[in-house]
């Protein structure tokens, strides 16, 4: 009987075609809605508080004044962002490293460039630092790129 069952089950799809799931009362299952995927960069006003967890945050103005831009991940040229988000490339003067952009990833701590393609001056920090001020590495050119890392 067992050894009978595969050319019963190929005879059944031959003449009445392939099974077809269904639900009982004659409905359409409906859609699980999936959650929104999370933005690359965004717009961020003055303040900490401001920059959302898991961002590197970048601010116009020394103190984490004026307009800010907020990157999750890696990005290789703040001057090819979005027209309304590219005037931070090379003028960045204040920074935050919000949280970890990809926690499967483990890479908590992220690495500014003064240069597009991750080359020049840098400066590293450490998740939940803060840089008021930009340090020597770069405070003459701002920064162009930033790269998440596991470890500063």
């Amino acid at each position: 009987m067992a050894a009978a069952l595969p050319g019963l089950l190929a005879v059944a799809l031959l003449a009445f075609g392939p099974l077809r799931a269904f639900r009982s009362g004659g409905r359409p299952a409906r859609a699980v809605p999936q959650p929104a995927a999370t933005p690359l960069l965004r717009s961020v006003g003055e303040s900490l508080a401001s920059c959302p967890l898991g961002y590197l945050c970048a601010w116009q103005a020394p103190q984490f004044r004026g307009a800010g831009v907020g990157i999750f991940g890696s990005e290789r040229d703040f001057g090819k962002f979005p027209q309304q988000l590219r005037f931070i490339a090379g003028r960045a003067a204040s920074f935050y490293n919000h949280g970890i952009p990809a926690p499967q990833e483990g890479k908590p701590d992220v690495m500014v460039f003064a240069g597009t393609e991750f080359q020049g001056g840098r400066v590293c920090l450490a998740n939940g630092q803060s840089l008021p001020t930009l340090p020597a590495p770069i405070v003459t050119t701002s920064a162009s790129s930033n790269l998440w890392l596991a470890s500063c």
